[in-house]
């Protein structure tokens, strides 16, 4: 391999990486005023269904904008995330998916146009996602833990060799 070569790939390479920064901080940014905005905007539902005669409908505003700012958060936490080490763990991803489809369901319940086996099939996946996440920290399969997270897995560790 020549010099050359080398310092067009280190060249090419700075270019990404500053290409990629550029784009996550775009989005970070976005995405924090997205979540300016959906609490500024939950703080006006609440004050309007204060007032609402129909108070169901209002009510389902509310928590549409409390689950969407829980979303939001939730990919926030992600994208730092990847600020701080570069890649995206799955436990974080896990927790988003977690997130999202617990939204989902509350929403569809929120609307009463759900059955018995839809909401069946919805906590079945829920619980499956949470033992996935739970499964995350028992393998220690993100490899960049917290002090909470190690202290979880010590506590479950402890648990299962005296049972």
């Amino acid at each position: 391999m020549k010099i050359s070569d080398l310092a067009v790939r280190k060249g090419i390479m700075k270019i990404y990486r500053i290409t990629i920064h550029s784009i996550f901080y775009f989005v970070i940014i976005t995405l924090l005023i997205a979540l300016f905005i959906g609490v500024i905007r939950t703080t006006l539902n609440l004050l309007v269904l204060a007032g609402e005669n129909d108070l169901m409908t209002g009510f389902k505003e509310f928590i549409s904008a409390i689950l969407y700012i829980i979303v939001i958060i939730e990919l926030v936490k992600v994208f730092v995330e990847y600020f701080e080490y570069e890649r995206v763990r799955l436990g974080i991803l896990t927790e988003v998916i977690i997130a999202f489809t617990l939204r989902e369901m509350i929403l569809k319940v929120f609307e009463m146009n759900v059955s018995g086996l839809d909401i069946f099939f919805w906590s079945i996946a829920i619980f499956a996602l949470i033992g996935g996440r739970v499964l995350i920290l028992y393998f220690n399969l993100d490899k960049s833990e917290s002090p909470y997270v190690r202290k979880i897995r010590r506590t479950l560790t402890r648990t299962s060799s005296s049972s």
